[in-house]
């Protein structure tokens, strides 16, 4: 059995889906029964952290905490 994996990696929050083929009934991926994720990047402790728990530790790190990676896509910033 084939399946599929697809990611909305949204400005805000992300999603996945899980489908398999040929059917294509699609199944939401749940992450601590939420269906969406902050899409927050960042450093905390030298340890690289995502979602939750990069909110989280953005009040104790801002300098490297990214709260919208997405719109610096292909942009030259401090992450590159």
């Amino acid at each position: 059995m084939t399946y599929r994996l697809a990611i909305d990696y949204g400005t805000t929050n992300s999603a996945a889906a899980i489908s398999d083929l040929p059917e294509g009934e699609a199944i939401t991926v749940f992450v601590n029964r939420i269906p969406t994720v902050p899409s927050v990047v960042g450093l905390a402790r030298g340890i690289l952290v995502a979602g939750v728990p990069a909110e989280n530790a953005a009040f104790a790190y801002p300098a490297s905490t990214a709260r919208t990676p997405k719109r610096d896509f292909g942009a030259r910033s401090r992450w590159g």
